[in-house]
């Protein structure tokens, strides 16, 4: 009789033994997860954030930046769930929640920012290129439609141009400021060519108007530096920013999921 107690004794052990590892396993993985989402999710609010809080007033259209909220508000809602005990992502939600309600009262619209800066105009093509996967993830989702989607995709598109055509003309104004005259024919000549290519409906018509004269007045200004060459563009190996990353069209080829 002993001996089947100290058997039973023993299986009784070992399962609790067993159980207790099983559980210890669960909470470890569960703990694991958790941290992996704070991770992620962190980062895509800092990134988000960034996107709001980087540029000049107006630099994101009203639809992009309730898009940028909204998306904000449900990362902020999973923070909440994951660390309940986070006083600070219930103050954020707050903050964001009553930051769309702003936006979306606005009937005004802004007037779009133009960037000059050259690190935040390489932040503000990285940035644009995360909004646009993002929006391939909502479409796959099902959080937006088609339709929906595409006007996203279109809105940044032409934000992208906007940056590259900012870049070429910054690169330019620098290089004519240091008389550095075909060099800076060949930034604006980029950005024309850009611009003419984009013109559709002729909605970059104004600004094509006002790079072709700064064009005719550095050609002229070339023809005096170098009587007898043709103020043609070259293409400079060495120049002073590379923003040949920052095409429009290239990059929106092929469907990107953010994760």
């Amino acid at each position: 009789m002993s001996s089947v107690y100290v058997i039973s004794s023993i299986v009784i052990l070992l399962a609790i033994l067993a159980c207790y590892a099983f559980v210890s396993q669960t909470l470890a993985l569960r703990r694991q997860h958790r941290e992996r989402l704070l991770t992620v999710l962190t980062a895509k609010v800092r990134n988000f954030k960034h996107m709001l809080n980087g540029f000049p007033v107006g630099f994101l259209p009203k639809d992009l930046t309730v898009l940028v909220l909204r998306s904000l508000i449900d990362m902020y809602e999973q923070l909440v769930d994951i660390d309940p005990d986070n006083n600070q992502y219930r103050q954020d939600l707050q903050s964001v929640s009553q930051q769309l309600n702003e936006v979306q009262r606005q009937t005004k619209p802004v007037a779009p920012a133009a960037i000059d800066n050259p690190q935040q105009l390489k932040d503000a093509k990285t940035c644009l290129e995360e909004l646009h996967k993002f929006v391939f993830q909502l479409e796959g989702k099902g959080a937006l439609n088609r339709t929906q989607a595409d006007n996203y995709r279109h809105i940044i598109k032409q934000l992208v141009l906007q940056v590259t055509v900012d870049a070429y003309l910054f690169s330019g104004r620098h290089a004519k400021q240091a008389n550095k005259t075909r060099l800076a024919i060949h930034y604006f000549d980029l950005a024309n060519k850009l611009l003419n290519k984009e013109n559709k409906g002729g909605t970059q018509d104004k600004k094509i108007a006002a790079v072709g004269q700064v064009l005719k007045e550095l050609q002229e200004k070339l023809r005096e530096e170098e009587p007898g060459t043709v103020a043609a563009p070259k293409p400079a190996e060495n120049s002073e920013a590379d923003w040949n990353k920052l095409k429009p069209d290239d990059s929106w080829k092929k469907k990107q999921v953010y994760d």
